[in-house]
């Protein structure tokens, strides 16, 4: 079986440390690549391929917000978008993951959802429906 092949978008450093941790430590996980911002996220989205792009909602001061991005990564490409954020309104990440075309979304207060909605929403299920 073939990996589940994960792009991550995120804007601080530690944060990515993280995700390139505990992705690329899962056997049934590739990380293809890490992105600090929403344009190289698009761009190595459309280059990677990846079946999962975990982004990051709040994209600081990088010219393109985190539901932007998601929102073209699923234009352009097959990819699957969950949405990492630290703001805990449901109706904020809600309404960004509506106009991002997003599957689903993980509270970073909520990290350790992370994997098993990874591997949920690359099976075809969508965990918030």
């Amino acid at each position: 079986m073939k990996p589940i092949r994960v792009l991550a978008v995120d804007d601080d450093p530690d944060f990515q440390y993280l995700l390139e941790q505990t992705v690329g430590s899962q056997p049934d996980m590739e990380l293809a690549a890490v992105c600090p911002d929403g344009v190289e996220a698009c761009r190595a989205a459309r280059r990677h391929c990846p079946d999962i792009v975990l982004m990051d909602l709040d994209l600081r001061n990088t010219g393109m917000d985190g539901a932007e991005a998601a929102r073209t990564i699923r234009l352009e490409t097959a990819a699957r978008v969950i949405i990492l954020t630290a703001d805990d309104d449901p109706s904020t990440v809600i309404d960004a993951s509506v106009h991002a075309f997003a599957s689903g979304y993980v509270f970073k207060s909520q990290f350790t959802l992370l994997l098993p909605t990874i591997r949920e929403t690359a099976a075809g299920s969508t965990p918030q429906s």
